[in-house]
C-alpha cells in the first residue's frame, strides 16, 4: 500500500511545476465561493471560517498579477483582511484594533495584553504541514497557543503533559524523562517523536540502544505553538513515529517590529527550597520588512522538596538551567524566506528528587548521590518558498547532547552476596565452578568494600539530518520529500565507590569500565496525497518507504568481577539493518460547515537495535523493531458560532514485537528484548467553551484500555507479563482542564484569573500485579492557579501551584537501579512575578 502511494505522488509531484494563472475574479457572488474559485485558480490555499465570511459578497476586482491585490480588492469595504502565513497561503480574518491606551497599532505590545485567546476553531496548525484552521484537521490532536503556554507559565514537557492527557512522561532518574502517548510506553527509540521546529531530536543510544529513555528538554520559552499529535506519523514526517509527535514552534523574527519582553519570578516550595525564572526576549527588524532577528536568554531554577534521611541531606532535586536560542530571518520576496536558528542549554541537577516507600513521603534512604549534567547545542536551516504552483521546503539540522547520568548500583552488587557463580567470577572462574564457604566470606569483604556503589555514564550524541519536501494544491493536494539522517553516539559506563557523604570517591579504584559506541543511518522517502473527491468529501493516500542501519561496539576495558561473566573481557561489534515501508489510508467529510468527521487507519514502524552486554548471547545481542497499526474514527464539531467546540476520537491500536526493557537474570543489566504483542483500545474526548466576553474553558480527557495480547517469556532476562494483562505504567483515565476568566477594569487595567488541573486514576508499574515489584501509581491529581493583573505595558502575577496540597503518586517503580522509587506531586509551590514588555 505505502509503496504504490509513494509512487502516485512522486509522479504527481514531477508534473506540477506550472507557471500561476492571473489571479482576477468576475461577476457577483457570495464572498465565501469568490475565495474558493480564486484558491482553485491560483493554486493557493485561502483559510476561513464560514461565520466569518457570512452574508457577504465579493467586490469586482479587475486583473492583478498577484493574489494579494486580488484579495484586497475581493475584501474591500468588508472589515476583513487577508494576511500571508505561508507562501501561497492566506488567513482570511477581522480588522479588530486591540483595547489599549499606548497607541491605536492593533500589532503594538500593549495591545496583546487585552486580546482574547483564539477560539480553537480559528487556530491555525501545520498538523498536516500545511498551514490548516484546527477545525478543518482529521487528526486527533491538541494545540496549545503560545499566550494560553505562557499565562499558565509552561517551560518544560512535563508542562506539556499537562495539558494534554494522552502524552504521559515516565522517569526512571534524574533527567531520564521517557515519552510516550496513548499507552505506547516501552524503551528502545523514542514512540513519540519530538521536534523543535523542523529538527528532530533524541538522546544517545547507551548500551542497549535506548534513546528513548532519555529526551531533550530545553525550557519552552517564547513559543509561537505546541502541537500534540496522536497517533502515527510518517507519510508527513521524515523522521517518522511509532505513536505519535510532539512539535514544539518557537516564535519566530518578526520583520516589522521592534520589541522587548522581559520576565521573572520567585518562588518558595513548601517543605522544599526556593526558586527563580527569569528571561528576556528581544526582537529587532534589520531591514524593516524583510529581515529580523529575535533573541532569547533565561535561567531557572526548580527547588528540590525531598529529604535524605540516610546521608542528612534536605531538599535534595534542585534543577538548574541557563540557555539561549538566537533566530534570523531573511524575506527578499514574499515567496521566499530563509530561516537560521541556534539554541543552546546547560542543565544541572543535584540529585535524583524521589523518594523511597519505606521511609515517609518525600524522604529516601539512598546512600549514593544521583546528579545528572548536560550541555546541549542545536542549528538549524529553513528555506521555504514557491516554484510556480509548488511550495519547496529544504531543511537541515545538527545538534549535539552531552548528558551525564548516574545510578545507584548499590542493590546490584548487595544481591550477589552468597550467590556462588558471582563469587566464582570474582576469583577469575567460569561461574560453573562455584565457591567454598571461605571463599564466599572473602567475597562478601569484597562487596562490603565496593559499596555504596555509583553507576556513571557520560555520553554523547551527534545528530545531522536534511529533508526536501515538495507539496502542491489543486484537484490533488500532495506533498512529497526525502529524508536522510545520520546519528552518531559513544559513552562509557563506570563503577565507582561512593564516600559517607555519598559522592563518588574519585581517588579510590575503578570497580569497572565498559566503553561502547553506534551510530545510526535512516534514509526515507514519504508522500501523502488527498484527493477532493467533492467539496465535503476528502479521500487521502500516504506511504513512507524507509531504511535503517545500525552498527553497535563495546568494549570492557576493566571487567566488574562480581557482575560481569568471567572471560567477558574484551571487544565486540554488531550490525543491524531493516527496510521497509508503512502506509496510510484516510477519509475527512464535512456533513455541515462546523462538522468534520474523519477515519484513518495508519502504520507506525519503530527500528530495531543492540544491545552491548558482556556475556550476553550473541543471538540476543539484537532485538528487531516493532510494528502499531492504528484505526481511528474522529469529528470536530463548533457550536454556537464558535461558543462550543467538541473533538473526540474512538481508536484500536494493535503493536507487534514489543521492545521491552528488562534485567538480565542476575540483575546487573538493562536489556530490549522483543517481548510479546498488545491491544491498546482508548477515547480521546476534548471541549472548549467560552461564556459571553469573560470565561473560557477547556478539558480534555483520554480513556485508554491497554492489553497484552501474548506472553513475554525470556531465557535471558526477568519476565512477568501475561496475556490479558493491562500495560505497565499506563492509567485508564487522565483528564486537564483549564478554566480563565478577564475583566477589563478601566483604562490600562485588566485582571486574569486561570485555573489549570490535571488528574490521572491508579495505575501499577508491571502488568503483573503479583508480581512482587509492583508498585501503585496515580489517583493522583493537582490544581494551579494564575492571577495577573495586567496594564498596557507591565503586568504582576501571582502563582500557586498544587493548591489543594495533594502528595499523590505521579511515578513509582521498584527497579533494581532505583529500588521502591516514589516520586510525587510537587507540594505548593507560591510565585510573584513581574513582566514588562517594551
Amino acid at each position: 500500500m505505502a509503496r504504490q502511494a509513494l509512487i502516485v505522488i512522486l509522479a504527481w509531484s514531477c508534473c506540477a511545476f506550472a507557471v500561476p494563472t492571473a489571479f482576477a475574479a468576475t461577476g457577483q457572488a457570495s464572498l465565501a465561493e469568490a475565495l474558493q474559485a480564486l484558491a482553485r485558480r491560483g493554486h493557493l490555499s485561502i483559510l476561513f471560517r464560514p461565520e466569518t465570511v457570512s452574508g457577504l459578497r465579493a467586490g469586482k476586482p479587475g486583473k492583478p498579477s498577484k493574489p494579494e491585490a486580488a484579495l484586497d480588492e475581493m475584501l474591500r469595504g468588508t472589515g476583513l483582511r487577508a494576511r500571508r502565513i505561508a507562501p501561497r497561503t492566506f488567513v482570511i480574518e477581522r480588522i479588530e484594533v486591540a483595547k489599549s491606551e499606548g497607541g491605536t497599532d492593533a500589532s503594538a505590545p500593549p495591545a496583546e495584553r487585552h486580546v482574547q485567546t483564539a477560539a480553537p476553531s480559528s487556530i491555525i496548525v501545520t498538523a498536516l504541514r500545511r498551514p490548516t484552521l484546527l477545525l478543518d484537521t482529521p487528526v486527533s490532536m491538541i494545540a496549545i497557543e503560545g499566550q494560553q503556554w505562557s499565562e499558565l507559565a509552561g517551560r518544560t514537557n512535563a508542562d506539556v503533559a499537562r495539558l494534554a492527557p494522552s502524552l504521559a512522561i515516565t522517569s526512571q532518574g534524574a533527567g531520564l524523562d521517557r515519552l510516550s502517548l496513548r499507552g505506547v510506553i516501552s524503551a528502545g527509540e523514542p514512540s513519540v517523536g519530538l521536534y523543535y521546529g523542523n529538527a528532530p531530536v533524541l538522546g544517545p543510544s547507551g548500551s542497549t540502544s535506548d534513546p528513548g529513555l532519555m529526551t531533550p528538554n530545553l525550557l519552552l520559552i517564547d513559543v509561537d505553538r505546541i502541537e500534540v499529535l496522536r497517533g502515527p506519523q510518517g507519510t508527513l514526517y521524515g523522521a517518522g513515529s511509532l505513536a505519535g509527535t510532539m512539535r514544539v514552534l518557537f516564535r519566530q523574527p518578526e520583520l516589522d517590529r521592534y520589541s522587548a519582553n522581559l520576565d521573572g519570578s520567585v518562588s518558595s516550595t513548601r517543605g522544599g527550597g526556593n526558586g527563580f525564572d527569569a528571561s528576556s526576549v528581544i526582537n529587532l527588524a534589520l531591514l524593516p520588512g524583510r529581515a529580523a532577528l529575535r533573541a532569547v536568554a533565561y535561567r531557572r531554577r526548580e527547588a528540590g522538596f525531598v529529604d535524605n534521611v540516610a546521608l542528612g541531606l534536605a531538599n535534595i532535586g534542585n534543577r538548574d538551567d541557563a540557555g539561549a536560542r538566537l533566530a534570523v530571518k531573511w524575506e527578499p520576496d514574499p515567496d521566499w524566506s530563509l530561516s537560521l536558528e541556534g539554541a543552546y542549554q546547560k542543565t544541572d541537577y543535584d540529585d535524583f528528587g524521589s523518594g523511597s516507600g519505606d521511609v515517609g513521603t518525600n524522604r529516601t534512604n539512598r546512600t549514593v548521590r544521583l546528579p545528572f549534567s548536560s550541555r546541549f547545542w542545536m542549528a538549524s536551516a529553513v528555506v521555504r518558498g514557491a516554484l510556480g504552483t509548488t511550495d519547496v521546503e529544504l531543511s537541515a539540522s545538527r545538534y549535539r547532547w552531552l548528558p551525564r547520568r548516574s545510578f545507584d548500583f548499590t542493590a546490584v552488587l548487595e544481591d550477589l552476596r552468597g550467590d556462588a557463580q558471582a563469587c566464582a567470577g570474582y576469583f577469575d572462574r567460569p561461574a560453573a565452578s562455584g565457591c567454598s564457604a571461605a571463599e564466599l566470606t572473602q567475597f562478601g569483604s569484597y562487596l562490603d568494600t565496593a559499596t555504596p556503589a555509583v553507576l556513571d555514564q557520560p555520553l554523547r550524541v551527534t545528530s545531522t539530518s536534511a529533508e526536501l519536501r515538495l507539496s502542491g494544491r489543486g484537484a490533488l493536494n500532495w506533498t512529497a520529500g526525502f529524508f536522510v539522517n545520520r546519528r552518531t553516539d559513544r559513552g562509557e559506563s563506570l563503577t565507582r565507590s561512593a564516600d559517607e557523604q555519598g559522592v563518588v570517591d574519585a581517588a579510590a579504584p575503578l570497580l569497572s569500565l565498559r566503553r561502547f559506541a553506534g551510530s545510526l543511518n535512516q534514509v526515507a522517502a514519504f508522500g501523502d496525497v488527498t484527493w477532493n473527491a467533492t467539496d465535503r468529501l476528502h479521500v487521502t493516500a500516504g506511504g513512507r518507504i524507509f531504511r535503517y542501519r545500525r552498527s553497535a561496539s563495546g568494549e570492557s576495558i576493566l571487567r566488574n568481577p562480581a557482575t560481569e561473566v568471567y572471560g567477558s573481557e574484551g571487544s565486540e561489534s554488531y550490525v543491524y539493518s531493516v527496510r521497509g515501508t508503512a502506509g496510510r489510508m484516510r477519509f475527512d467529510f464535512h456533513p455541515a460547515p462546523d462538522w468534520l468527521i474523519y477515519g484513518e487507519v495508519a502504520q507506525g514502524f519503530r527500528p530495531g537495535g543492540i544491545n552491548i552486554v558482556p556475556g550476553l548471547p550473541r543471538d540476543a545481542a539484537v532485538y528487531r523493531g516493532d510494528r502499531l497499526v492504528s484505526r481511528e474514527l474522529g469529528w470536530r464539531v463548533s457550536l454556537g458560532r464558535d461558543a462550543i467546540q467538541l473533538s473526540g476520537a474512538a481508536f484500536r491500536q494493535t503493536w507487534s514485537d514489543m521492545e521491552v526493557s528488562a534485567i538480565t537474570n542476575n540483575g546487573a543489566f538493562a536489556i530490549i528484548s522483543n517481548l510479546g504483542s498488545a491491544r491498546i483500545d482508548g477515547i480521546e474526548l476534548g471541549l472548549d467553551a467560552r461564556v459571553g466576553e469573560h470565561l473560557e474553558a477547556n478539558v480534555q480527557a483520554t480513556y485508554l484500555d491497554p492489553r497484552l495480547t501474548s506472553d513475554q517469556v525470556s531465557e535471558i532476562a526477568q519476565t512477568s507479563g501475561r496475556a490479558g494483562d493491562r500495560l505497565a505504567f499506563v492509567p485508564p483515565f487522565i483528564v486537564s482542564s483549564v478554566l480563565t476568566s478577564r475583566w477589563d477594569l478601566g483604562g490600562d487595567l485588566a485582571f486574569k484569573l486561570a485555573l489549570s488541573g490535571h488528574f490521572s486514576s491508579r495505575h501499577y508499574s508491571t502488568a503483573n500485579r503479583t508480581d512482587e515489584r509492583v508498585m501503585r501509581i496515580g489517583s493522583a491529581g493537582s490544581i494551579d492557579l494564575r492571577a495577573s493583573l495586567q496594564g498596557s505595558v507591565h503586568s504582576v502575577i501571582l502563582g500557586v501551584t498544587n493548591l489543594t496540597g495533594s502528595h499523590g503518586r505521579i511515578q513509582a517503580s521498584d527497579f533494581i537501579f532505583a529500588p521502591r522509587t516514589i516520586t510525587r506531586v510537587r507540594p505548593r509551590t507560591v510565585s510573584i512575578g513581574f513582566n514588562a514588555i517594551f
